[in-house]
């Protein structure tokens, strides 16, 4: 492991090309998702803490189990509507 440490550190201080492009490229994809979401999400939240329309509760309930999947890895008692952490429960 130690070789392996060493090596990467000598890639790091030796500006090699490869490297940089590799961190350019994956900086970018960083960037671009976390704008994207950003874009996305900020006024779907917007929209389903603020207003009521037709559809909404069935909409809250498909992204809250989207989330529970993502980030817990599992359901959790947040699907319940009465729940203060996410906006539909408002």
């Amino acid at each position: 492991m130690g070789s392996s440490v060493r090596k990467a550190i000598e890639l790091i201080l030796s500006a090699n090309p490869e490297l940089l492009n590799i961190l350019s490229t994956t900086a970018r994809v960083c960037l671009t998702s976390s704008i994207l979401a950003l874009l996305i999400g900020v006024p779907v939240e917007i929209l389903l803490g603020a207003e009521r329309f037709p559809g909404r509760k069935v909409l809250c309930r498909i992204l809250m189990r989207r989330y529970d999947l993502l980030v817990l890895d599992e359901p959790s008692a947040a699907m319940d509507m009465e729940s203060t952490y996410y906006p539909c429960a408002v």
